[in-house]
């Protein structure tokens, strides 16, 4: 066995973080022609149950000297654990269809706890002298196959929408009634065929608005269309500040031209943003907090060469929801109660320094009633940095011990559902939106920086919504159904704006 080159991963999470996921200590190694890729893979709490757990999406990308990043391809087989350095389970490799990354979980069934790992991979590509090698990794949530609910069963054909104008429940999806117009409760998505859209008796309906913020109440939606009811992966935690970073300096200059986000307009002074240029390279500060001013361009741009997708605003409320019926008004984690109230602005505390460790009361970054945010900004956070904006992802999760309330978690885990940072999903309101059949991210971006994938939404946004409220909205926006932006074409560089991607179960 003989290394031919070894290049130490620039950590995704900041060593000193709670949960994340760290790949460290990489190397590249040759056996005759063929070429593997070790590593050391680390994270807190991991689990996996008889129904859905946790996984990490691995995936590597290699260079010839001073040359530009290409994506390497994994063989099916010929992964293998290391090393152990835990008591519990190792790890089972489940590479995609096109070879483009692999899923690494739990090879048994066990409760949440550390995972400890070093690693080898097994390329598909033969290399030459002089290569380097990058691993990346991004934890994920697996939403297993099968029915659930859309919208709320209060939902109303009117607007706001339900009893006393709720604005909670603006433009929440609805089953059309036997009189072929009123509101019957939530709608079933029983199968992965097409969805009949306002079309009579049992469809699928909402209510949209002259602000048309909802969508065109057309369809049907497809069946190629990720509907939910399929199985998929979805990143357990917004895409953070330290992820996009890496991203970054995998970059030519053209590239980051126009992808790199430090330049937005109030990126440091009211956003909490920390990534900079320092030298050749782009570090952030915090890497753990969530990543805020990403346009739908930079988030399309991630998801293509990390070779995930985008995630669907019915895959939304299934990782959010699960296979439960809907409770009238619920945030992400099943219930109609932020446990702080209006209290995190106000009376909660970043616990000491903002070092990936650090804790704050509630389950929930949202802007509490009553709060005005444009005369408030930068002044509501507390201890640590302060400002007024995104917190390290999964903050909520480190005391909750396992409490799904009170880690603001969705049904299948994923953090930050329901308030932090918009989750920009594919609409299925929208015409361009409905075109969308799930391909997946090749690894390879334009010269320009753009994704390419023809299927998803364009620069422009339009086929896109926004789901889960933020940090800059009131609690009636961090409900589960509510789609007050349900087809908002949202192009733009802003504060609120995050991304999490997803990629269809092999």
């Amino acid at each position: 066995m003989r290394p031919i080159a070894a290049l130490l991963l620039l950590a995704l999470v900041a060593p000193a973080s709670a949960s994340g996921l760290r790949v460290t200590e990489v190397t590249l190694v040759t056996e005759g022609d063929r070429a593997f890729i070790e590593a050391t893979m680390r994270w807190e709490r991991s689990w996996r149950g008889a129904e859905s757990g946790d996984a990490a999406w691995v995936f590597a990308k290699v260079r010839s000297g001073q040359g530009g990043w290409d994506h390497a391809r994994l063989l099916p087989y010929g992964h293998r654990l290391l090393h152990n350095h835990t008591d519990g389970p190792g790890p089972l490799f489940t590479v995609s269809d096109d070879s483009l990354g692999a899923f690494v979980l739990r090879d048994a069934l066990a409760p949440a706890g550390p995972n400890h790992w070093r690693v080898r991979f097994a390329l598909a590509d033969s290399l030459g002298a002089d290569v380097q090698a990058r691993v990346f990794g991004l934890e994920m949530v697996y939403v297993p196959s099968g029915p659930f609910w859309l919208g709320d069963p209060e939902a109303s054909e009117t607007l706001p929408s339900g009893p006393d104008g709720r604005w909670d429940l603006f433009g929440a999806f609805y089953t059309v009634g036997e009189d072929g117009a009123t509101a019957d409760g939530a709608y079933r998505v029983s199968s992965a065929d097409a969805i009949p859209v306002c079309d009579g008796p049992g469809s699928l309906c909402y209510t949209d608005s002259e602000y048309d913020g909802e969508g065109d109440n057309a369809g049907p939606i497809p069946a190629a269309f990720p509907n939910g009811f399929g199985s998929f992966y979805l990143m357990k935690y917004e895409l953070t500040q330290g992820q996009y970073a890496d991203f970054l300096n995998t970059l030519d200059r053209q590239q980051t031209a126009n992808r790199a986000i430090h330049g937005a307009r109030n990126y440091y002074r009211r956003g909490r943003g920390t990534i900079a240029l320092v030298g050749d390279v782009y570090v952030a500060a915090h890497p753990d907090r969530a990543c805020n001013y990403l346009s739908w361009d930079d988030a399309a741009a991630y998801t293509d060469w990390a070779a995930l997708r985008p995630m669907t605003e019915l895959e939304y409320e299934k990782a959010a929801r699960g296979p439960l019926p809907p409770v009238s008004g619920e945030y992400a984690w099943g219930t109609t109660t932020i446990l702080h109230g209006d209290s995190l602005f106000v009376g909660d505390e970043i616990a000491e320094a903002e070092d990936g460790r650090e804790t704050i009361g509630g389950n929930a970054n949202y802007l509490p009633n009553g709060v005005d945010w444009q005369r408030g900004y930068g002044a509501h956070l507390s201890g640590g940095d302060g400002g007024f904006g995104p917190l390290r992802a999964g903050i909520f999760e480190a005391a909750a011990d396992g409490n799904r309330e009170r880690a603001g978690a969705g049904y299948y885990g994923a953090m930050e559902l329901s308030g932090s940072l918009f989750d920009r999903v594919v609409s299925a309101a929208h015409p361009t939106g409905r075109a969308f059949t799930g391909s997946h991210g090749d690894g390879r971006i334009s010269y320009a920086g753009r994704a390419t994938n023809s299927d998803w939404p364009g620069m422009d946004a339009e086929g896109l919504g926004l789901r889960g409220g933020s940090f800059a909205f009131n609690p009636r926006s961090l409900t589960v159904a509510r789609r007050s932006f349900g087809a908002y074409a949202s192009f733009y560089r802003e504060v609120a704006m995050g991304y999490r991607a997803a990629r269809t179960a092999p």
